[in-house]
Order: structure tokens, then sequence, then C-alpha cells
């Protein structure tokens, strides 16, 4: 049986990496976080899962917001290729983010 069609941008063409900042915000660390788009294609509507996302820094609205179980990246705006989206929370450990969901927008041939 063959695998479903995933379209020009399956969701590991958006890589998500996290690291320690070294900061503490109200007694949690700080984590960094980049979103990089690999996908040749310009991504809209990125989505990830947050559920169970908790944080005490709120992270820069224009970068990130939540909505529900659902981190908007960009404010639903797309990432371009070779592109990277950056933003900060602040909690007792790192959080498993992964791509909920995108629409790739990719030029016509």
């Amino acid at each position: 049986m063959s695998q479903p069609e995933q379209g020009p941008c399956p969701p590991e063409t958006l890589d998500i990496t996290q690291k320690e900042t070294g900061n503490i915000v109200q007694g949690k660390k700080e984590f960094a976080v980049e979103v990089f788009n690999w996908c040749k294609c310009s991504q809209r509507n990125v989505t990830l899962d947050c559920d169970g996302f908790q944080t005490v820094e709120k992270p820069d609205p224009v970068q990130m917001s939540i909505s529900g179980f659902q981190c908007i990246l960009l404010q639903g705006r797309d990432i371009i290729p070779f592109s990277r989206v950056h933003f900060k929370y602040a909690f007792d450990d790192e959080f498993p983010f992964y791509v909920f969901s995108s629409a790739p927008i990719c030029p016509p041939n």
C-alpha cells in the first residue's frame, strides 16, 4: 500500500529547534524557539500543537500567539522559503512543539 501524498511541503520541512537561553524569568528557565522553513514554497497559516503549553513569559504575539490548543506563527502570514521565525517562552521544562498544520503557497511552474 502506498503512502498518502503530502503535497509540496510535508510537516518535516518546518524544522523546530529550541534551546535554553540561560535566563531565568519568574523562577522559570527561558527557552528560545526557532522554526525554519526548509521548503521551496512559502508556508501560510502555520500552527503548532500547543496542547498543555504553559509559560510565564508571554511570547511576542507577532511571532507566536496562542489560540486554544494551537500556537499560530506570524499571525498566519507566510513563512517564506529558507527563513525562520523566533519566539521565547519560560517554564520549568522544554515544551515538545510539533507542526499541527500549514498551507504551502507555491509559485506556478
